[in-house]
Formats: C-alpha cells, sequence, structure tokens
C-alpha cells in the first residue's frame, strides 16, 4: 500500500506531522497540515453542508404534502430524536400512530431527497 505501512500504524509522516501539531507555536507544522490536508477538510465541510441543505429542502417539500399533526409527530420522533412514548403522552396520540407517522413520512422524505438528488445531477 504505503511504502512503511505495515497496516496498524499510522504513515510515519502523518505520526510527526501529528506530534508536530501539538505544538500550538510550531507555524511551520500548521502551515504543513494545512497545505496537505485543507482540500480534504474543504471537500468534507462543503459535502456535509450540501447534505444538510438537501435535506432541509427535501423536508419542506414534504411537509407541504402530509398533515400537520402528522409532520410534528415526525419532527419530534426521527429528527429531535424522542421517544414513541414521550411523542405519543406529548401529542395525546398513540404509539401506533408515531410509528405510521414516521414510516409514511421517512418515505415521502426518501423518496424527495431521492428526487432532488436525480435534479442535481
Amino acid at each position: 500500500m504505503f511504502e512503511g505501512y505495515n497496516g496498524t500504524d499510522l504513515i510515519p509522516t502523518r505520526r510527526t506531522l501529528l506530534t508536530r501539531l501539538k505544538d500550538w507555536g510550531d507555524q511551520a507544522g500548521w502551515q504543513e497540515f494545512f497545505d496537505t490536508y485543507w482540500r480534504l477538510i474543504w471537500d468534507k465541510v462543503w459535502e456535509a453542508e450540501w447534505e444538510r441543505n438537501l435535506l432541509e429542502a427535501a423536508l419542506e417539500k414534504v411537509k407541504l404534502r402530509v398533515r400537520p399533526a402528522q409532520f410534528e409527530i415526525f419532527y419530534l420522533h426521527v429528527l429531535k430524536e424522542r421517544p414513541v412514548k414521550e411523542v405519543a403522552a406529548t401529542l395525546e396520540v398513540s404509539a401506533g400512530q408515531v410509528y405510521l407517522a414516521r414510516h409514511r413520512v421517512g418515505r415521502l422524505l426518501k423518496s424527495e431527497v431521492r428526487r432532488l438528488r436525480q435534479s442535481a445531477s
């Protein structure tokens, strides 16, 4: 794979770079880190932002297609990660309604995300 890489250890140049980064005053080490990894970091940040925007756009579209009560159930249970019992008690609905909303709205959301991805490419 990489010369000097035994499959269990870090690549030697990475180890020295990481060791140098422990010193906050090592400007040369930080510059080397930036020069080496800026594109990787930028790509990951951009990708995460793209995914977040895609999900938000899909949620807005789906929100218009379902009853407000159903979306609220989905929002609390799936997006806010509240337990079924808590959502059911808070909104005075049955656990079955929570599961049903999760399934129906989730299916619509997946479909909308897929549609938005296809239209973006």
